[in-house]
């Protein structure tokens, strides 16, 4: 996806969330610029390295052919001067055996055969005085032969063979020279080529590695900050030190991150309004019984002070001037404890975790359950752990979800009539978790209804808000804690909660 097509997703969650996207440089260069760079870097380096092999051969060739061509003036120096000298001796041995016409013109001809030898042979400066020496001495014979004349031709004609010796023996040399410079050249600019190569590879290698290594790096830590997200942990903004694709989908995660903490915030204000409807709604429930609990101290204070007023009235009864005032303050004290026990239940707790008492939650939420006509003719089977520890939580909120268990199971009992309703509370410790355990025998659940009874308004009452289940799983989750529902049709439900007890290790808190 491209950069314009990141942005465009991202914008409807911008625009949701007031999220004003990160400034970047107009000129940053994306992932796809910097393959692109690197490339055209490789491709230089590369064509760099053919010219170097190019010239490097050009001047191979040209070592080379020099070295050949000293090498073959070198033997054709040798053979003409071999040729020479025995051409030479020949001319010299036909003078001194013979004379006359036939032995003069036998010499002219050996002496033009060394001329045409020393024309053809490779001209280098220091056989050129020789080779016109000896074509001046071997014209003069010819013109006039005679042994005078002869033996200044064969003369200049050895002199002319060392010469022509002495000069393939330089070129010997200067060949041998040029081949030992030609070798060192060529592993020089073997090395040299090699370097450069090994240079260049081990600087690409680089380059890629500390690239890719950035890179790596980069997307562990947007891992690592997805994960931190996803677990709800703290989310300061991830510091943007790129501005290419990586550095844009960091800055797209610091976008989520923000949006998110917007979202759970509002959710977190939704799920205390749904939870105080509960509370309301639980209030509601027990307003009958609330009544009925207060009317009786009402009548019995109203009596009291009935029979007070006979008692003072002139031939009043003696037993209304013998009533106690014990008996008023004792009737007083059952109004007082039930209104604060109302006024606990409907006034907003404090959200910060406290260690608290599992056995007295249940025993604070069944004393408010015992004014609901839902549990009146419920045999209610409590055991609790007096060994259990205390564990961090929120007392209000555990009221309230053992309020809403109970609840549940009391209507599940009522609604399977002709069977004596049970309820089972107990608590208990498993390993490091505080347990939980609410039972009843009603009426169950098909396995449909229990897949689903943690889906939030999800209700099988005609009357149900569906939030019941679903807050208490909420509430689980707030304590870090774990909710299991096994239910069967027509044997009844079974639900347990675990809780964990604090670490050994843990800081304390004052108890609730």
């Amino acid at each position: 996806m491209s950069a314009a097509e990141t942005d465009l997703a991202v914008a409807p969650l911008r625009a949701a969330n007031g999220v004003t996207p990160a400034q970047t440089p107009g000129r940053a260069l994306t992932l796809r610029a910097k393959g692109a760079l690197t490339l055209a870097a490789l491709i230089v380096y590369l064509l760099g390295m053919c010219v170097l092999v190019v010239l490097q051969r050009e001047g191979t060739l040209r070592a080379f052919d020099d070295v050949g061509a000293l090498h073959a003036a070198h033997e054709e120096l040798a053979r003409a001067a071999l040729t020479v000298a025995q051409l030479s001796g020949a001319a010299k041995a036909v003078v001194e055996r013979s004379a006359g016409a036939a032995g003069a013109s036998e010499v002219a001809d050996k002496l033009a055969a060394i001329a045409l030898l020393a024309a053809a042979a490779p001209e280098v400066p220091e056989t050129r005085a020789s080779t016109r020496q000896f074509a001046a001495a071997a014209q003069a014979y010819r013109s006039v032969p005679g042994d005078e004349r002869a033996a200044a031709a064969l003369e200049s004609a050895a002199r002319l063979a060392g010469t022509l010796d002495a000069a393939a023996g330089r070129m010997a040399a200067e060949s041998d020279v040029r081949a030992l410079t030609f070798r060192g050249e060529s592993l020089v600019s073997t090395v040299t080529l090699v370097v450069i190569g090994g240079l260049g590879i081990a600087l690409l290698a680089v380059v890629v590695v500390l690239f890719f290594a950035r890179i790596s790096r980069d997307l562990q830590q947007l891992r690592l900050r997805t994960v931190e997200i996803v677990d709800g942990a703290a989310r300061q903004p991830m510091p943007l030190g790129r501005f290419d694709e990586v550095g844009q989908l960091a800055g797209a995660i610091n976008e989520l991150a923000v949006a998110l903490d917007r979202r759970e915030h509002d959710l977190e204000l939704e799920r205390r309004k749904a939870f105080h409807h509960e509370k309301m709604a639980a209030i509601g429930s027990l307003a009958a019984g609330v009544l009925t609990e207060i009317g009786n101290p009402i009548a019995a204070i109203d009596g009291y002070a009935r029979a007070m007023k006979d008692g003072q009235e002139p031939g009043g009864t003696p037993a209304g001037r013998g009533i106690s005032p014990d008996a008023i303050l004792e009737q007083t004290a059952r109004l007082t404890v039930i209104a604060h026990e109302i006024a606990e239940l409907a006034a907003p707790q404090p959200s910060q975790r406290q260690l608290i008492d599992l056995n007295g939650v249940v025993e604070k939420a069944l004393g408010l359950l015992r004014f609901d006509d839902a549990m009146r003719g419920v045999d209610m089977a409590v055991s609790l752990d007096r060994q259990l520890p205390a564990l961090p939580g929120m007392t209000d909120r555990l009221v309230q979800l053992v309020m809403n268990l109970v609840g549940n199971a009391a209507d599940a009992v009522r609604e399977r009539p002709g069977q004596g309703g049970r309820i089972r509370i107990a608590t208990r410790r498993s390993g490091d978790c505080a347990i939980l355990d609410i039972g009843d025998n009603g009426v169950g659940m098909a396995d449909d209804v229990r897949r689903r009874a943690f889906e939030p308004f999800f209700s099988t009452k005609p009357a149900g808000t569906g939030l019941g289940l679903s807050l208490c799983r909420s509430i689980v989750d707030e304590h870090h804690g774990d909710i299991e529902l096994r239910s069967q049709p027509l044997v009844g439900t079974q639900v347990t909660v675990s809780l964990p007890l604090p670490r050994a290790d843990a800081p304390a808190h004052a108890h609730a």
